[in-house]
């Protein structure tokens, strides 16, 4: 048992206080005591929501999610992290693993959003509660649930685990808390280390009594113990049991209940790590306005999904525009954005052509003046921007916008629609529309991220996270935009796919005529009848035009796992799979073939963790220590002790056998002395090499469980050759020139020429020349750190190098004096060494 941290604090607490304090009547929320002010901990999706303070409204989990980009959405979320620690007393969030409306409906992306959602909350310092279910239903919603709670698992440690299956929580730091639906089950979870039990229905007034009852007879037991009438196996039997339950236990869950409130406590504005600046003028700020506003827009640009263009994006510097939509009536929020971008005001930091903006529509009212208004402004313009919004929790545009844009289409204005939703939507009215940009809840820069991409200032690269199927008469029926969708000004070519038991590489090219985005998706699809692709791998990398670049994507532990619902286990069905590769679901530019083993997982233990060493000569242990290379040095050395036994048991022999023939040949003369001077020199022989064999013997032992001395041959073999060393980022991407014969399939340049101010920074993400952020180096920085570090800065300085590689590297560089590295494309090999001197 771990000693009691709060320990006078607990003896205050009566018996009855103490079985209060760590159970709850209400999910997700710990209830109170009468006479102590502990804070509630109230696990929420969104604490935030509705508090009517001064914070970044930044895109919805469901836009960043279409960002496709899961640093982005850490970094995101580091920022919701300090925000809710400033504005949000006793701010816990709540993650679960499941598919989320609000995020998307397959299991592969919610897994990788999620993750980097818990990721950026940890590091900012924020309370996070996660919760792990044991999903319902059939095989493919089980496969799912597993694929979602070990992405979550393994990025994070959560202040707070909620699971109904012990085993997920073993293992785990934290509070631990299970569910109970009876008294016995309660005491078993308490007895299996849990330290809050959420009760499916409040029978506290019949489980008080009971644990209590435990307690008196695990005392009762122990005393038996002590005296010597119970044997200590047969006490710990009836824990295990939970036929006892000592008073301990419940101390020691209370101890940890209350470590994780006082925690939760701490957990406000003064522990915000970084400055506090408002946008406005002399205003109070309680975290940097100005960076989290940067990083809304950022996610915006990003986020927004370009479903139809035929030709009309970029717009020609030459274009009239008029702006259209009543933006702000639509704002699903009720929080004080710290920042105001809506349509009209950013008409003003403009430097197109418009003639103006109006409304068009208001919510519930259409016609007459706001329709006619529109009319006549769109008369003056080559094209209307038409801002859109679908109600919360509806798929259809409301009446009064789908009126504007009927009268819009009748007059022969052509129609740039930006629509916002909370998901899927009705996009039937896009045969109306020139082109049309799904931004879901883009936040509060969302509109000026439109115009950024409407005019070529951004090319966008948000990707559909759930298909959008088209209506008929209502009702959803084939796919119109299938999962992983999303135009772009420029065009990519994939080619050179290579499969092996590591993962898929093929090279992706960018053949258009401006710089841009590219997000490879990679499908796996088992060989047997009705059987889909699954969404299994996916990365997202920055091209210049005409660039290229290698692209790894690794298969995981779950790429080709699923539920055996006959067998009741997670399993990879043997058989060939079919591997795609593509830019969506429904545009599979390369496929192979694998073919697998079966292989079962054992479900009664969580699958180990990766591990991740805070020193260099552990992780070279790891990458040279296999076990077959121990068992084969184990076995020389068992040769060699054996060996060695043999021959000191020889020599014992030899000299007793020497020592009787000459006794009895009477070389040795009769008298007692000469037999006791015999025999001494015979007991020492003996007695030598016995404690030589001992030694050895101990000597073995202990090398046994050291790994074997590397050899440098052995080494360079480990490594084997740097995959690919590729130059895919230059310098901060400037948007091109517009070629007035643009089209959809082979778009030219995304800004006019005469146009003389561009955004250089629209598409960085992680080292820009605004924000460029620092390497975070520290002490204690772990091997997987130090490698993930290392692998964002070479790329900064316009290297990419494979992750493998990179850990293979920092390995040997750990544990040995020299270094052998054999690249593929030598030419970049400089480039790479001085990203190396310049890390270190």
């Amino acid at each position: 048992m771990k000693m009691i941290k709060n320990g006078r604090l607990i003896q205050t607490l009566t018996p009855e206080q103490k079985i209060q304090l760590i159970t709850g009547v209400e999910f997700y929320r710990s209830r109170t005591l009468d006479g102590y002010g502990f804070p509630i901990l109230s696990l929420s999706e969104n604490p935030m929501a509705d508090l009517g303070a001064r914070v970044t409204d930044f895109p919805s989990d469901r836009a960043l999610a279409a960002t496709w980009d899961p640093k982005l959405t850490e970094h995101v979320y580091r920022c919701i992290g300090n925000e809710a620690k400033a504005v949000a007393p006793y701010a816990c969030y709540h993650i679960a693993n499941r598919t989320d409306p609000n995020v998307s409906s397959d299991g592969f992306i919610t897994g990788r959003f999620l993750s980097a959602k818990a990721n950026g909350l940890s590091k900012s310092g924020a309370f996070v509660g996660v919760e792990i279910m044991t999903a319902d239903g059939d095989a493919a919603e089980k496969t799912i649930g597993k694929r979602v709670a070990d992405a979550i698992l393994d990025a994070v440690e959560p202040d707070v685990l909620v699971a109904d299956d012990v085993e997920i929580l073993r293992d785990r730091m934290g509070l631990k808390c299970g569910i109970a639906d009876s008294v016995a089950e309660a005491a078993r979870l308490l007895n299996e280390d849990c330290a809050y039990i959420y009760l499916t229905h409040d029978f506290t007034d019949e489980l008080i009594p009971y644990l209590l009852s435990l307690t008196v007879e695990y005392e009762k037991a122990f005393a038996a113990c002590a005296h010597g009438a119970l044997m200590p196996e047969r006490l710990q039997a009836r824990c295990k049991a939970s036929e006892i339950l000592s008073m301990e236990r419940i101390d020691a869950a209370c101890d940890r209940v209350i470590d994780a409130l006082l925690s939760l406590r701490n957990r406000n504005a003064a522990s915000v790590l970084e400055r506090k600046v408002s946008i406005e003028e002399d205003g109070d700020a309680l975290f940097d306005e100005p960076a989290h506003d940067s990083m809304a827009l950022t996610a915006a640009r990003q986020s927004a999904v370009l479903l139809k263009n035929d030709g009309i994006l970029p717009l020609k510097s030459s274009a009239s525009v008029a702006v259209l939509g009543a933006h702000e009536a639509y704002r699903p929020t009720a929080n004080t954005p710290t920042a105001v971008a809506l349509p009209q005001d950013v008409i003003d930091d403009c430097e197109w052509k418009t003639v103006g903006f109006a409304d068009g529509y208001r919510r519930g009212a259409s016609g007459g003046e706001l329709l006619e208004a529109a009319r006549k402004l769109c008369k003056q313009a080559d094209a209307a921007l038409v801002y859109l919004c679908v109600d919360p929790g509806e798929e259809t545009l409301p009446a009064e916008q789908l009126q504007l844009l009927d009268a819009l289409y009748a007059n022969g204005v052509k129609i740039i629609a930006a629509v916002a939703s909370d998901g899927v939507f009705d996009a039937s009215f896009a045969d109306r529309c020139s082109a049309v940009l799904s931004t879901d809840r883009g936040g509060q820069q969302v509109a000026r991220a439109v115009i950024e991409i409407v005019t070529g200032q951004v090319n966008p690269s948000g990707k559909l996270v759930a298909p959008i199927p088209e209506y008929r008469n209502g009702q959803p029926e084939r796919v119109q935009y299938p999962l992983g969708y999303g135009l772009s000004y420029t065009t990519f070519a994939y080619s050179h796919l290579q499969l092996t038991d590591r993962g898929a590489t093929f090279t992706v090219t960018n053949t258009g005529a401006c710089d841009g985005y590219v997000t490879p998706q990679l499908y796996i699809q088992r060989q047997a009848p009705q059987a889909k692709g699954i969404l299994s791998g996916f990365t997202k990398l920055f091209l210049k035009k005409n660039d290229s670049a290698k692209v790894e994507i690794r298969f995981g532990p779950d790429t080709f796992r699923s539920f055996d619902e006959a067998k009741q286990v997670f399993r990879i069905a043997n058989g060939e799979y079919n591997v795609y590769v593509g830019d969506s679901a429904g545009n599979l530019k390369l496929s192979g073939t694998l073919t697998l083993a079966e292989h079962k997982f054992d479900e009664e233990k969580p699958e180990s963790k990766c591990r991740e060493y805070e020193d260099g000569e552990q992780a070279f242990r790891e990458f040279t220590d296999t076990i077959e290379k121990r068992a084969f040095y184990n076995r020389g050395r068992s040769t060699a002790f054996g060996i060695k036994a043999t021959l000191a048991i020889l020599l014992v022999l030899y000299v007793d056998i020497l020592a009787a023939i000459l006794v009895f040949a009477h070389v040795i003369p009769s008298g007692p002395i000469w037999y006791i001077g015999t025999g001494a020199v015979v007991g020492l022989v003996t007695v030598g090499a016995a404690v030589f064999i001992a030694v050895q013997a101990a000597k073995r032992s202990r090398l046994s469980q050291q790994p074997p001395a590397p050899l440098l041959g052995e080494v360079v073999e480990q490594i084997g050759e740097f995959r690919e060393l590729a130059r895919v980022s230059y310098r901060s991407p400037v948007a091109a020139e517009q070629d007035e014969d643009l089209t959809q399939d082979a778009p030219t340049e995304t800004v006019a020429a005469e146009s003389p101010k561009v955004d250089t920074h629209a598409y960085d993400t992680a080292f820009t020349e605004s924000g460029k952020e620092e390497i975070a180096f520290k002490e204690n920085v772990t091997f997987h750190e130090l490698c993930a570090n290392f692998h964002d800065y070479a790329l900064y300085r316009g290297v990419e190098v494979e992750a493998s590689s990179v850990r293979a590297l920092f390995a040997a560089l750990a544990a040995a004096k020299l270094i052998l590295v054999d690249v593929k494309n030598k030419e970049v090999l400089p480039a790479f060494v001085a990203a190396l001197d310049g890390y270190f």
